[in-house]
């Protein structure tokens, strides 16, 4: 499945993420375990359905800064408010709904 790889910083602290699929509507996709940006779990149908999945790595895994972990609000600030979405809704994703799913 083809990626698009790269990281982005917060408050001197690192994400990785990923993007698979097309450009279309997005879905952003916050694992609950042991799990980095490379995770495709259910990804298959998203993508044949024209979604973009955007997988951040969780704190402390892959390159993604374990310190963003310390606390829900600094973890939310960094994927969400600060982060993840605001840079993409700016770049690539203009005029499209966020879909969160929690797996």
């Amino acid at each position: 499945m083809d990626s698009i790889l790269g990281k982005y910083t917060v408050d001197g602290q690192i994400i990785e993420y990923s993007i698979k699929g097309k450009q279309g509507e997005p879905v952003l996709v916050l694992y609950g375990g042991h799990s980095s940006c490379f995770e495709e779990f259910g990804y298959d149908s998203l993508i044949k359905n024209d979604f973009a999945v955007i997988t951040p790595s969780r704190a402390g895994y892959g390159k993604t800064s374990k310190e963003i972990g310390e606390s829900l609000s600094t973890a939310c600030a960094c994927y969400l408010l600060e982060g993840i979405w605001s840079k993409w809704e700016r770049k690539h994703f203009q005029d499209h709904a966020l879909v969160i799913v929690k797996t």
